[in-house]
């Protein structure tokens, strides 16, 4: 006997087979039917997601109540067990996280560091939205570069200390110290100052290299200075305190020399500023009597005779006396004579004058 499962029931009913039995008398059957319920279920889903692929093998896009799969013989009585489906998508939460970075790096709730804009990086907080679904966070990275710029500061000739916007006095060159102004920059950002302070001093004679030199009376003398400062200018004066320079350069031709000369000179140079009045530097020229003079010095070039070799000396009678001063009545005949680095008249008496003759 077969039947469908439906409702459990226990029937009982009896039929005659009129000479059925072996024997050939009637078989009576009793009948003893049970009937046994075919089992009926819900597989409720509540997905966090778009797609959901069932027991039925199909792919679901959307929610769905009427959706059934039988699994035969799946009832814990044997029968089969049909199962309707209750789908329900709950949608994952999505956002996104908007930064705008003052500076060069920036580190995320992923744990990577950023050092470029972006806007493709994602991070899924498990569980995190309202309805018990994965929260997906996306990134949303813009660095705003911070401002830089450079004060810079010369001071004038001779200041010795400057107090700058960071309230520090500072008494020497600095291209190293910062100030950070915030919000400063046109694009809400910090603005970082970076101090570029040059002092001027002005030089001192210690800063000069120069020698004094000797030179022959009635020539000229070549002075050369030199000095540690960089791109060094040098300028010649007359005394200490002259405002107007002989000449600049590093050296000084000096013209024709017949008494000690002193001369002074300065220098200046990249942030270093021209010695002050009364801080040149000095250098002599001592005058000397070579053994040859410079003849343009006489008339025809020939001295006296009685003159024995080039010095200062003073006329004494008929004869030149390098010790003793006396009277010059009559200069020797086609002869000028210098005395002092001054030219004489001829025949004019100078007494006990020293001046210089020269050989030739």
């Amino acid at each position: 006997m077969s039947g469908h499962c439906t409702v459990e029931a226990v029937l009982k009913a009896t039929h005659t087979i009129t000479g059925g039995a072996a024997n050939g008398c009637d078989s009576i059957v009793t009948l003893n039917l049970t009937f046994k319920p075919i089992a009926h279920g819900a597989d409720v889903r509540n997905i966090c997601g778009t797609t959901f692929t069932w027991i039925n093998g199909v792919t679901y896009t959307s929610n769905n109540s009427t959706a059934t799969h039988t699994i035969s013989g799946g009832a814990a009585n044997g029968c089969d067990s049909i199962v309707t489906l209750n789908l329900t998508f709950r949608p994952m939460a999505y956002s996104t996280d908007v930064q705008s970075i003052c500076g060069t790096s920036f580190t995320w709730i992923n744990g990577a560091t950023y050092t470029s804009n972006n806007s493709t990086a994602t991070h899924t907080i498990t569980g995190g939205a309202a309805n018990g679904c994965d929260s997906i966070v996306t990134l949303n990275l813009t660095f705003r570069p911070m401002a830089h710029s450079t004060d810079v500061i010369l001071l004038p000739c001779g200041q010795t200390s400057f107090q700058w916007i960071d309230g520090v006095i500072y008494t020497s060159n600095n291209n190293t110290a910062t100030w950070t102004i915030p919000s400063g920059a046109a694009n809400g950002c910090d603005s970082i100052v970076t101090l570029n302070l040059t002092f001027r001093p002005f030089a001192v004679e210690t800063n000069i290299n120069v020698s004094n030199i000797s030179a022959c009376y009635g020539q000229t003398a070549t002075l050369t200075a030199t000095s540690s400062i960089a791109n060094p200018v040098f300028r010649w004066y007359t005394s200490q305190t002259a405002t107007t320079a002989l000449s600049a350069g590093a050296t000084l031709v000096t013209g024709m020399l017949t008494t000690n000369t002193t001369y002074y000179v300065s220098v200046s140079g990249t942030n270093v500023c021209e010695n002050e009045q009364g801080r040149r530097k000095a250098v002599t020229v001592t005058v000397e009597i070579c053994e040859t003079m410079n003849c343009s010095l006489l008339e025809d070039k020939t001295v006296d005779e009685d003159a024995p070799k080039a010095g200062f000396y003073t006329h004494s009678g008929s004869g030149w006396d390098a010790e003793n001063a006396s009277t010059i009545t009559q200069p020797f005949d086609s002869v000028k004579y210098y005395i002092n680095g001054t030219l004489s008249t001829t025949g004019a008496t100078l007494d006990g004058a020293q001046f210089p003759v020269g050989l030739s």
